[in-house]
């Protein structure tokens, strides 16, 4: 049974091993569950970790960090349900189910992963920030119920269609560089942005065609709304000034 106080918990990885004793202070003998259970916060970014099993029996934990390190299996995680902030970011990560009851997150970061089906995180309603970026994406619509979101960044994707955003009403700060959107008419219901990144897509923002007419209408009334709008690099416009 987990969290027996005197139930010896095994970490097959020697690294994970390592953080894990310095941060309850006991370099040798038997790590117990006991041991575990006051862990709240726990930072093993960099390490060169590649397994994470043990961490299961930390069930306290409400902040977990494990960027760049080599994990590719994250099911030790399922049952980290106090857990409030994940970084995931820099990994080889391709199933994400593993995070799908982890409904107490607000904070998840899971750029530059492998990830290409956002499914897994359409329960996960109390986000407000979700990066993304540096995957393979194409499909938005499981971010649909996402809707207390204030932070998205879906740099670097491939993501073309992003009509599931519209209701996002939330969204302060948005960042769509580098995909191939075609269409951003959607982003006109986001009136709270303050921050719009659309560089990069070679999309039409001018006048000429009605879709670039069009797309160029929502940059417009974004930016005469004081939100900051990056869209002048790597799109077709007329203008090629300062990115703004």
């Amino acid at each position: 049974m987990k969290n027996e106080n005197n139930m010896a918990v095994n970490f097959p990885d020697p690294n994970l091993e390592d953080v894990i004793r310095f941060k309850i202070g006991k370099p040798t003998g038997d790590i117990l569950s006991s041991d575990l259970i006051g862990i709240k916060s726990l930072s093993a970014g960099f390490k060169g970790i590649s397994n994470i099993t043990g961490l299961e029996y930390c069930t306290s934990l409400t902040e977990l960090y494990l960027h760049s390190t080599s994990i590719t299996n994250i099911s030790p995680l399922s049952g980290l349900t106090a857990l409030t902030l994940l970084h995931l970011d820099n990994n080889s990560i391709t199933d994400i189910s593993p995070l799908s009851g982890l409904t107490a997150l607000t904070y998840l970061d899971l750029s530059g992963t492998l990830i290409s089906d956002a499914s897994p995180l359409s329960p996960l309603k109390g986000l407000a920030s979700l990066d993304l970026s540096g995957n393979k994406i194409t499909d938005l619509t499981p971010l649909s119920s996402l809707t207390g979101l204030t932070f998205l960044d879906l740099d670097m994707n491939e993501i073309v269609d992003i009509s599931t955003l519209s209701g996002l009403i939330a969204l302060t700060d948005l960042s769509l560089h580098s995909n191939s959107i075609i269409d951003i008419t959607p982003l006109s219901r986001l009136t709270a942005l303050t921050s719009l990144d659309l560089d990069n897509n070679d999309m039409e923002i001018k006048p000429g065609t009605p879709q670039g007419q069009t797309n160029l209408d929502v940059v417009n009334w974004h930016l005469n709304n004081g939100c900051y709008v990056g869209w002048k690099y790597g799109n077709k416009t007329e203008n090629k000034g300062e990115n703004k």
